[in-house]
């Protein structure tokens, strides 16, 4: 009987797991379509680059689509059980609801193994494939990308500038093109009144129309006669020019994949452990050295150095027991009051004066400092998050179905509405807390070890919860409860209310 009751749970899971999981990653596709879409655009992208492009990109975000198809598949399951009396026929027969969820909870947890190693093995090669085109298709020259009064350098050999556009149609006006083709500085220079820009179908050639210009050309001597201000120069006055550009880097290359190799985003978990220790080893001897060189040469010594100079033989003295001391000895008997008394007003601006310029030359030295162990942390702290990462998703599969399939079972509705929406607004709880904690992370409020964490542990007791409500048979969806609590709260907020205003009142 548990046997057929175990097949009866995962047939029923398997559909909808799949359609949900299907689902999931084109939503989230469309989330990549929407960063990078202005960087497609106007390409000329062959059919199989965009099909490769989004096959990477699908893969990139199984490790986030998995939980939230066990979830909602776990929903669907037990919500369609519910609402179809089998859960109840199968707890009347005495069967308990841990016997129900021991089968899903093995796939469950079979599903988390398969999503760390999709997320330690498969995405990292994936997302080198997928940067790398990416970086392919930024070398692309986009079409038709002139901006009026910029100059554009994509169109390899030249530099061209349009004054403005038509609004009402293709004509573009007050053109400048400069020709670096013969790798001579501007040689030749074209002016022109008017003109078109268009690229040929197959994207190889750039066909530049021009109207009622004129080009220039200049006619290279051995020597210029700077002083009569004579420079030779040919120019050649047009109604129509046409100039056709050949498109050298408009094809599709193929970068070296190793140019990627080393982002935390390309590395399994193992490599990103020994990238996070190296990383932290170079951020302490980083420390030390800008310890040493604030001592070295900021404190004291510089200071005694430039004083010893001195040959005034009011504090001659104080300054030859200076030369005989260490530096640890100083604070001892360096009796600086008494020195700065024995000086004159122009050596005591002078003072001032260097130690303001000492003072400035360390505060920037510190900021130096911050800015670049910060940034170093910085980057630490990416590697640990995409370390965690790939242990805290596999783990939402276990965690998630132990929140769907409670609820599943509690509020008894199958399909893909209500569960939906239910499974919507938890993913976000979840996805909202991981993103705080990661931003946490990055500004050093919070450890990586703790941090990369906290959402998972926010979803224990809830699971915890949920199982605890599903096994006694108690609602968790009773409104009129909740809506009792409500009012008694807003009661309470009311009445300190009032009680203020008639103290303030008196």
């Amino acid at each position: 009987m548990f046997k057929k009751l175990h097949i009866l749970v995962v047939k029923s899971f398997i559909p909808p797991f799949i359609a949900t999981f299907v689902v999931a990653i084109f939503v989230l596709i469309l989330q990549f379509l929407w960063l990078y879409v202005d960087e497609l655009i106007g390409k000329g992208l062959e059919a199989w680059v965009i099909i490769k492009l989004l096959f990477y990109a699908s893969v990139q975000v199984i490790p986030l689509a998995m939980p939230i198809a066990v979830m909602l598949a776990s929903i669907m399951t037990f919500g369609n059980m519910g609402e179809n009396y089998e859960l109840t026929a199968v707890k009347a027969a005495g069967i308990s609801l841990f016997r129900i969820f021991m089968p899903m909870i093995i796939i469950s947890a079979l599903l988390g193994l398969v999503n760390f190693w999709v997320a330690d093995k498969v995405v990292p090669e994936a997302n080198l494939r997928l940067q790398t085109m990416l970086f392919d298709i930024r070398q692309r020259h986009p079409a038709l990308n002139f901006q009026p009064g910029l100059f554009n350098y994509d169109v390899e050999g030249y530099v061209i500038r349009i004054g403005r556009k038509s609004p009402n149609s293709d004509m573009m006006y007050d053109f400048l093109v400069y020709d670096h083709t013969n790798a001579e500085a501007n040689n030749r220079v074209i002016v022109a009144d008017s003109g078109l820009i268009q690229i040929t179908k197959d994207f190889s050639y750039l066909v530049l129309s021009l109207y009622n210009g004129c080009q220039y050309d200049d006619i290279p001597e051995k020597q210029f006669d700077f002083e009569k201000r004579h420079f030779p120069h040919r120019a050649d006055y047009f109604k129509t020019y046409r100039v056709i550009i050949k498109l050298e880097g408009f094809n599709l290359k193929q970068t070296n994949e190793r140019l990627f190799r080393s982002n935390y985003q390309m590395l399994s978990s193992r490599q990103l452990k020994h990238k996070i220790d190296s990383l932290k080893r170079s951020y302490e001897r980083r420390k030390l050295y800008y310890v040493n060189m604030l001592i070295n040469n900021y404190l004291f010594i510089r200071g005694i150095k430039m004083l010893t100079k001195r040959d005034s033989i009011r504090y001659y003295q104080d300054l030859k027991i200076w030369r005989t001391l260490k530096p640890k000895q100083l604070k001892v008997v360096l009796n600086t009051d008494s020195l700065y008394r024995k000086m004159s007003y122009a050596e005591k601006q002078e003072v001032w004066h260097v130690a303001s310029s000492y003072v400035n030359r360390i505060l920037s030295q510190l900021n130096v400092a911050a800015i670049d162990l910060k940034t170093k942390k910085v980057w630490i702290a990416k590697h640990q998050i995409a370390y965690y990462n790939k242990f805290t998703l596999a783990i939402a599969c276990f965690i998630f179905f132990f929140v769907g399939a409670p609820l599943g079972a509690i509020i008894r509705k199958g399909g893909f509405g209500f569960p939906t929406i239910i499974s919507i607004l938890i993913f976000l709880f979840y996805y909202v807390v991981s993103i705080s904690s990661e931003n946490l992370i990055l500004q050093g409020v919070i450890s990586a070890d703790f941090g990369m964490w906290i959402s998972t542990i926010l979803f224990i007791p809830i699971t915890g919860y949920l199982v605890y409500r599903v096994s006694t048979d108690r609602v968790v969806t009773n409104l009129d409860y909740y809506m009792e609590k409500l009012k008694q709260i807003l009661n309470n907020i009311a009445k300190f209310v009032r009680r203020k205003k008639f103290k303030h009142q008196r």
